[in-house]
């Protein structure tokens, strides 16, 4: 499974990734010029790209296979225990 697909005109280096590897990003990074969530509803056929950068133009991604039998789908995850404070 993929969780998101973050694309960049720019070298990263191994340090930016892996900061960055768990956090949500805001879409205008410097450098970011792909952002695809996949938290489309199950059974889309396509992810929205979140770059926010002005002047960008998205470009929504079509979900695709080889076969018909391989066509992949987005899938609802399982929520997050609720955080308690002390």
């Amino acid at each position: 499974m993929v969780d998101e697909l973050r694309v960049w005109n720019v070298k990263r280096s191994d340090a930016e990734i892996m900061g960055a590897y768990s956090k949500a990003l805001l879409g205008n990074e410097a450098g970011l010029v792909g952002y695809y969530k996949f938290n489309e509803a199950p059974g889309s056929m396509t992810a929205a790209d979140s770059v926010t950068t002005a002047g960008h133009t998205a470009h929504t991604g079509t979900l695709m296979a080889a076969t018909p039998g391989a066509v992949p789908t987005f899938v609802t995850p399982d929520p997050l225990p609720p955080v308690a404070c002390p």
